[in-house]
């Protein structure tokens, strides 16, 4: 799975909140598509208001409904809205930081490469 922090990163510079697309792609993710507050907040490693504020705003988007409990006061669930379209937003942003990850990954493990100009010594300019 990718680096929750490049995905936190990217959601900043993009999204205006780290956790906004961080949220939105481990809902996205989340197997079987219903979920608990709590486990998004283990899932993407960020705190609990912060997650829920992003919760609540795919609800309000509509790409997540809360799931009613009939237990009472507890934990709060919901359910992802699979054929939601703004969900390829999401998709798209993942697959765009994967990308990033492998750039950045060969940019640290390939040495640059040096050619005989880089060597010789600056010429007068």
């Amino acid at each position: 799975m990718l680096a929750q922090n490049l995905i936190t990163r990217l959601g900043k510079g993009i999204f205006g909140r780290g956790a906004r697309l961080a949220v939105g792609v481990w809902a996205l993710r989340a197997e079987g598509g219903v979920f608990s507050q709590h486990e998004a907040v283990m899932g993407v490693a960020l705190p609990q208001s912060n997650v829920r504020e992003e919760l609540d705003r795919l609800v309000g988007l509509g790409l997540l409904e809360d799931v009613p409990r009939g237990d009472g006061p507890g934990k709060r669930y919901y359910a992802r809205v699979d054929d939601h379209p703004a969900w390829r937003i999401f998709a798209a942003a993942e697959e765009a930081a994967v990308a990033i990850a492998e750039s950045e990954s060969e940019r640290t493990t390939d040495p640059p490469t040096r050619t005989e100009s880089d060597r010789r010594p600056n010429s007068g300019g």
